[in-house]
């Protein structure tokens, strides 16, 4: 996987990552945001990201559906994430995230 957000990749070269455990926005300086859903479900939102961005969103927690809705998701209106290690990588294109990998999420459109 090549990591896009070179402006936020620390000086170690590691992908940013932040773990989530209530409903909220996701940050656009993530490469990886991890989505704990274990102590209830989660409502999350992804706004527009900058052309080329690429974004991994991986189900930390276990039991409970997170829900992601991007303001603009060119593959469907929302994902939905509901087992650890479910995960969905996405890249902002065309003003819009587009889905480029699938492992388990529910992908409405």
């Amino acid at each position: 996987m090549s990591w896009k957000n070179s402006a936020v990749i620390g000086k170690a070269g590691v992908p940013v990552s932040n773990t989530y455990a209530a409903s909220g926005a996701i940050a656009l300086t993530d490469d990886v945001a991890l989505l704990d859903g274990s102590g209830g479900a989660l409502a999350m939102t992804l706004a527009d990201g900058y052309e080329g961005q690429r974004m991994l969103l991986v189900d930390s927690g276990t039991g409970n559906n997170v829900v992601v809705t991007p303001a603009n998701f060119t593959s469907g209106t929302t994902a939905t994430l509901n087992a650890a290690n479910e995960l969905i990588d996405v890249v902002f294109v065309n003003g819009g995230w587009v889905v480029v990998e699938n492992v388990g999420t529910v992908v409405v459109a």
